[in-house]
């Protein structure tokens, strides 16, 4: 991939990514490109809320993975660099524990 390829693509990404923002962004969280890898590997890093949520997998699996995929098929895959530590449940927290749920 040259460099004008790569840079399309990862302009791409960035937008596919700012779709997504509004529905992280309910629960305090957002997501960060840091590389598309010369495999064509996207890595994002979990911010916010999101580095620390019960429910990251499926925030990864269900939306960003499959919108990132299914809209850039040259992608081969999608990882968070900072997914949250299932092992460590204290120190994790859900979409009840969000702001927005909270006032409900």
């Amino acid at each position: 991939m040259d460099t004008d390829q790569r840079l399309a693509l990862e302009e791409k990404v960035e937008s596919i990514l700012n779709d997504l923002r509004p529905m992280l962004g309910m629960h305090n969280g957002d997501v960060r490109l840091l590389d598309i890898s010369a495999k064509n590997v996207v890595e994002l890093e979990f911010l916010g809320a999101c580095a620390s949520c019960s429910i990251a997998d499926i925030t990864l699996n269900q939306g960003l993975r499959e919108a990132l995929l299914i809209q850039c098929p040259e992608l081969t895959d999608v990882v968070v660099t900072n997914m949250p530590d299932m092992t460590q449940p204290e120190k994790l927290h859900g979409p009840a524990d969000s702001p927005l749920a909270a006032s409900l």
